[in-house]
């Protein structure tokens, strides 16, 4: 694998070029951005350390990284510094290269992360902080709860991915750059317009601009604090539409997947979902028979 790597450091002008994902998606802006922040890292160590970009240099940055960053932002770092390199010059058109890649980074194993998710808000919690926010904040809470989409997702959404009919249907870009479509009502709509009056996005802020991720989750945990008296995130939303849907509303963990944007029902189950067997176990089988006679 010594002759791998063309350059002796990231070539990071792929990254505007890309356009398409293998799954022939449109690649996401957030998407870009994370490629980039991992890309600068990873270049930056090298220059440091006064190593050229090889297969063990991608394993020496990922160890130390690994101890500067929780589990799952690690994780997501070496997803991002895996496509970045599959995306080189020499190696993003040949198949035996990428395939070698694959290889580098199946000896680096990604962490086992818990991700079951106990907290979240209840609908009386999220109406407050829709009604008690600023119309902006309370704009976004509300598209965030109603949705379930990822702050990333919502930043990203262009006028042209909106489709009018009798409820409003919005084409989102996930992680992965995986579509799928999310529906909110007209009112809603016509609110959101009336409020951020996007000419290109459908969040804009007043000099029409995208509007800042980090800036709405500065809004939303500053809302939490002086509402809730408590500290949320955008992403606690999200959260709390899942629980809405599956403990509230009754939709089986299938529909939750599909709604959130889930690859699988069972990451749906094992983040949401917590019930264990225990002793009352035994009151369910108290109708059995045996020999035509009821266990009592």
């Amino acid at each position: 694998m010594s002759n791998l790597f063309k350059t002796k450091q990231v070539e990071l002008a792929v990254i505007k070029r890309l356009k398409y994902e293998n799954n022939n998606n449109r690649v996401a802006a957030h998407t870009k951005r994370n490629l980039l922040t991992i890309g600068q890292q990873f270049n930056s160590f090298l220059h440091t350390r006064k190593l050229q970009l090889s297969p063990s240099s991608v394993k020496l940055f990922l160890a130390e990284l690994s101890a500067q960053q929780a589990a799952t932002t690690w994780n997501l770092s070496r997803q991002n510094l895996k496509k970045l390199l599959k995306h080189q010059p020499g190696i993003c058109d040949n198949y035996l290269k990428r395939v070698m890649v694959d290889e580098i980074f199946s000896d680096i194993k990604p962490f086992q992360v818990n991700k079951s998710i106990t907290d979240y808000l209840g609908l009386a919690q999220v109406r407050q902080l829709i009604l008690q926010s600023s119309p902006a904040t309370g704009l976004m809470v509300e598209f965030l709860f109603k949705t379930g989409c990822r702050i990333s997702e919502l930043t990203a959404i262009r006028l042209q991915d909106v489709k009018l009919q009798e409820s409003v249907q919005i084409k989102l870009i996930g992680k992965g750059s995986k579509q799928r479509s999310v529906f909110i009502d007209l009112n809603l709509y016509k609110r959101i317009r009336s409020e951020f009056k996007g000419l290109y996005y459908l969040f804009e802020n007043s000099r029409h601009h995208q509007y800042d991720r980090s800036n709405l989750f500065r809004q939303i945990k500053a809302a939490g604090k002086c509402i809730l008296k408590r500290d949320i995130h955008p992403h606690l939303l999200r959260h709390s539409t899942a629980n809405y849907l599956l403990n509230d509303c009754g939709k089986s963990p299938k529909y939750v997947a599909e709604f959130l944007g889930h690859s699988d029902p069972a990451i749906t189950q094992s983040m949401y979902i917590h019930e264990r067997p225990a002793a009352e176990v035994v009151g369910l089988f108290q109708n059995n028979y045996q020999k035509g006679k009821k266990i009592s």
